[in-house]
């Protein structure tokens, strides 16, 4: 993939500060630029300098950032309005707002603080960006199984129960310490975990701090055989769903052959 569908945006007033975090950017974006598992997409990377309060009370105060696709996508309290303009601009000739990129990448100021921390949440969230790219029924299938009641639901009680979830979390501490080194991240996770916002907080970033990075992990395949042991259960969710008239939900026919391969 060329690095040149992915395009980054840094909100700092010092200048210094700015440089150093769009270098620390860069890496990231060239980690992934080395690595064939990406399609042809176009990125829109935001770097702000403050927290977006709008976002964290609705995704919680530990929320470090956001991949959002720009398909259907609502920016309100997802995305400050002063990046608005960089994601969608406006035509004058038409008066309408321009399709630039296919999905947003935005991360909070106190994520971009430290280097490590930057690098995690950036990678992180680009990874679920190229993930919906190439396999959007698979990363449709997992909202789903998100969204199973009980006695279902009591196997998703954690984000690393998703097989998107947890390929993220894999992707990104990959990509930290091939720039940063085992060691160094390592101690920077553990320093997480002792400053967890949220007991959940903890855990994730435990979690992370456990991730054994030289296992591959196949999110696609895995989320296949979730969809075959929960089939009964995601049909009945697809139908009480269509029956209570709710939109924004995927429509997949859990039936297809492509779900047993």
């Amino acid at each position: 993939m060329a690095t040149s569908t992915i395009s980054l945006s840094v909100k700092e007033n010092n200048g210094e500060v700015a440089r150093h975090r769009e270098d620390v950017a860069r890496k990231v974006i060239d980690y992934f630029g080395e690595h064939p598992i990406l399609p042809s997409w176009r990125v829109i990377c935001l770097l702000d300098d403050r927290d977006f309060q709008d976002l964290k009370s609705q995704a919680g105060e530990a929320n470090q950032g956001i991949h959002l696709s720009l398909e259907h996508a609502i920016l309100r309290a997802r995305i400050p309005q002063y990046f608005w303009d960089i994601i969608r601009p406006y035509d004058r000739t038409n008066g309408k707002c321009l399709s630039v990129f296919d999905s947003v990448v935005y991360l909070h100021g106190s994520t971009c603080e430290t280097d490590i921390g930057l690098t995690l949440t950036l990678a992180h969230e680009l990874r679920h960006s190229f993930q919906h790219s190439a396999e959007r029924r698979i990363c449709e299938a997992n909202t789903m199984l998100q969204l199973l009641p009980e006695p279902f639901k009591r196997n998703f009680t954690v984000w690393w129960d998703l097989p998107i979830e947890r390929d993220a979390r894999v992707v990104a501490k990959a990509a930290a310490e091939a720039i940063f080194g085992r060691e160094a991240v390592a101690r920077f996770l553990e320093t997480q975990v002792e400053a967890a916002v949220t007991e959940d907080d903890r855990q994730d970033w435990v979690f992370v701090l456990n991730i054994d990075t030289g296992t591959s992990y196949k999110f696609a395949a895995e989320t296949r055989r979730l969809v075959r042991v929960y089939r009964s259960g995601l049909k009945q969710l697809q139908q009480d769903l269509e029956q209570q008239n709710r939109s924004g939900f995927p429509k997949i026919d859990f039936d297809a052959g492509s779900w047993n391969l």
